[in-house]
């Protein structure tokens, strides 16, 4: 696959996975694998408040081996704690993302590295605690039924 086809690849499977309506590219990185294979790690742009997305991906094929948000990587965006409306957006786009409708925010903690956010969702009744560090990135999830 060549590196414009892997490229273009990348991108719609990211707007597809995620909903995105931006993706740029910001870096890219390879290593050879134990084996002779080579991975490629892209990192994208997506208006994430806080944070990017890097997709590890086999380059023979392109198919994605695993996809991490990372932290923004300038000091004033790990410094700054994201404030309760970001928080709620990335909970909100969170519960899309695994298609459950998210109603309303409950209650929003504010820890000592982040946010829990209790939510309601449009699925039978049910309840959702996310949660979400300063970098916007979700560390837990959890969906109840009531």
């Amino acid at each position: 696959m060549t590196q414009e086809a892997l490229l273009e690849h990348l991108i719609a499977y990211a707007r597809e996975f995620w909903d995105l309506s931006r993706c740029e590219l910001i870096e890219t990185s390879h290593e050879k694998t134990w084996w002779g294979g080579r991975r490629g790690v892209f990192v994208f742009d997506v208006g994430w408040p806080k944070a990017r997305l890097a997709l590890v991906v086999r380059e023979r094929d392109g198919k994605v081996l695993d996809h991490r948000a990372i932290a923004h990587p300038t000091p004033r965006a790990l410094l700054t704690p994201l404030s309760e409306e970001e928080a709620i957006e990335v909970a909100r786009r969170e519960c899309e993302r695994v298609h459950y409708w998210f109603r309303q925010p409950v209650r929003a903690s504010r820890h000592e590295n982040g946010w829990t956010i209790h939510t309601n969702i449009l699925c039978m009744g049910a309840n959702a605690t996310l949660g979400i560090d300063d970098t916007g990135v979700v560390i837990g999830r959890h969906f109840f039924r009531r």
